[in-house]
């Protein structure tokens, strides 16, 4: 394979990235040396693949040098002053690409050369186009530079008065940033410690962090901006609420204000933006859901989920997918509250909106369930049986509902077999976590409760089913265990 740094860049690059970098080397303000240009038109006839196969590298020298011997080295310095163009031409184009890093250029230039009329007219354009500017995640940043490039103006010509009062901004705008970066990297790190039960390294930042929280100053702070209404005060706000709600997840005041402040703050943030803070918070939900699970943390994800449908924010952009795992979990939401039409609902408009490769298998599963639930047993024998397990949870799932129809069926010996291979599976397999080993244990207990008092019916062992049921918290499929309790009494 050929492997030189141009040769790996130019596979990367599309026919408008080729056709473009083209004119680059074409203009003499860029390169001047045209045997360059013409060795990159003899290269990208290679494009888009540079097959080891039909690559030649002497056949390309020959074309620039007809009546020399090919020269290695030659040929490796023309490879290597074109990958410095090349990068130029990268940086020249994610300069274009990033509108306020052009225009803030320009600012700084205009004040460099002391051309302060035209200065005043591109800094109140940059300001402006900030201030229509939809909130993401390096606004606070660039209101930052854009304050400091200011104050050094004023500053630069002996104003230092007004360079003084400008320092307020400047400083304002880098809490802004430091705080927005600072509740990002504090929730990525409780996710991971809760999802994935890893403990982040030591590090200053860690260290900070944690000491501002515990001393309060970050709620001080907060409560500062709020307090005196200063300039993005409910952005402030909601993320910390945000952030604190996951570090104290028994704590519904938290929870709740931070879903208030979401819910009144997203429309001013950017899509991409709405759709992490919205997901952030159907994350807290789940983790509440998955420690206790009410039927008020259900509900409180269920109004989030749709919410984001509502709203067109269930996915980061419109062109990118929803993961399987993600779209599951919504479904499940539904399924645990019963809201049943709005499962069918869901997959008929959305399943589209999952990774393509991913839809086939996943469409088998949700089928599967919907039609357990519709006591169509037999179709959802059928669909359950084409599910592929390229995702782990799709066997346990699998599983669960072959058990869950067999006990329908009064196939209860397919069930007692199931459930001693079941048992198996999860107390051997490493993969699974300490809480979903738990919770699948529990889950096979209570259908092997009921198996029993199926084929002997016994109204003590019934009621300490329905307490153990009550007290444990939380449970597989509870709803489907409360009605097989309520039939069984009624027999």
């Amino acid at each position: 394979m050929v492997t030189s740094k141009i040769v790996l860049l130019l596979r990367r690059f599309t026919k408008e990235d080729i056709n473009r970098f083209g004119d680059y080397l074409s203009s003499p303000y860029f390169n001047t040396k045209r045997k360059l240009a013409q060795f990159y038109n003899r290269l990208i006839k290679y494009y888009p693949g540079f097959d080891e196969a039909h690559f030649n590298r002497e056949k390309i020298y020959k074309g620039l040098y007809p009546d020399s011997k090919f020269n290695p080295q030659v040929y490796k310095n023309l490879s290597s002053e074109l990958y410095r163009h090349a990068r130029d031409f990268l940086a020249m184009q994610a300069v274009r690409a990033d509108q306020f890093e052009h225009n803030l250029r320009v600012v700084k230039y205009l004040e460099e050369i002391s051309s302060d009329e035209l200065y005043r007219i591109e800094l109140k354009s940059l300001k402006k186009k900030l201030t229509e500017r939809k909130t993401d995640d390096f606004i606070f940043l660039e209101r930052f530079r854009l304050a400091s490039t200011e104050k050094q103006f004023f500053f630069n010509r002996s104003n230092y008065k007004k360079g003084n009062e400008l320092s307020a901004d400047e400083g304002n705008e880098l809490v802004r940033f430091f705080f927005f970066h600072m509740f990002r990297l504090i929730f990525d790190l409780e996710v991971s410690k809760n999802n994935f039960n890893v403990v982040p390294p030591e590090s200053a930042y860690g260290y900070f962090a944690d000491k501002l929280i515990k001393s309060g100053v970050l709620k001080d702070t907060v409560d500062y901006f709020e307090s005196r209404k200063i300039k993005d005060h409910e952005v402030m706000l909601m993320l910390y609420y945000v952030v604190i709600s996951l570090i104290h997840l028994d704590n519904d005041e938290y929870f709740d204000k931070a879903k208030e402040l979401v819910f009144a703050s997203l429309n001013r943030f950017t899509p991409g933006m709405r759709y992490i803070i919205s997901s952030s918070l159907l994350t807290i939900s789940a983790f509440k859901i998955n420690t206790r699970g009410s039927k008020t943390d259900l509900r409180n994800a269920f109004e989030i989920i749709k919410f984001q449908l509502k709203k067109k924010i269930f996915k980061e952009t419109p062109e990118s997918y929803i993961t399987a795992t993600e779209f599951r979990s919504m479904f499940m939401i539904g399924m645990n509250l019963k809201e049943y039409d709005w499962m069918k609902w869901f997959v008929k408009k959305y399943i589209h909106d999952v990774t393509p490769a991913q839809q086939p298998s996943l469409r088998y599963l949700l089928t599967g369930m919907i039609c357990f639930f519709d006591k169509n047993y037999d179709s959802a024998l059928e669909n359950l049986n084409r599910v592929k397990f390229d995702i782990f949870a799709y066997k346990l799932d699998v599983k669960r509902l072959q058990l869950m129809i067999f006990f329908e069926l009064d196939h209860l010996e397919e069930a007692a077999s199931l459930i001693s291979a079941y048992r198996e599976f999860v107390s051997s397999n490493r993969n699974i976590t300490p809480e979903t080993k738990k919770r699948n244990l529990e889950f096979l207990n209570f259908v092997s409760h009921l198996i029993r008092l199926k084929n002997n019916r016994d109204d003590d062992s019934l009621e300490n089913l329905e307490t153990e049921l009550r007290e444990t918290s939380p449970v597989l499929y509870r709803t489907w265990f409360e009605e097989k309790i309520t039939e069984l009494r009624k027999d």
